[in-house]
């Protein structure tokens, strides 16, 4: 989902689900086509595309053994955030 788009540089802030990964290789190669379309279409920015998962890296290996996972795409960088689920953010 486009969330964001800047006129002067033509980036944008796209969101979506979590990918289909997890301890077998799940990859989508629908998904994979659509991050080329986006990075395509950040013209100033070439084919980079930064993804930004807001949880603690640990979490999102942990979530792998229940079948969630985290992106891992060709041509793409990923940041984790470290930002704590609800249930440890209510506690501070």
């Amino acid at each position: 989902m486009l969330s964001w788009y800047s006129r002067d540089t033509y980036a944008t802030i796209t969101r979506s689900s979590q990918p289909l990964t997890g301890l077998v290789n799940r990859t989508c190669e629908d998904d994979i086509e659509l991050l080329r379309k986006i990075a395509d279409a950040n013209v100033n920015q070439g084919f980079k595309l930064i993804i930004l998962d807001a949880r603690p890296k640990v979490n999102a290996m942990a979530n792998m053994a229940n079948g969630g996972g985290y992106e891992d795409y060709p041509n793409c960088e990923l940041e984790f955030h470290n930002i704590q689920n609800i249930h440890v953010m209510r506690e501070r």
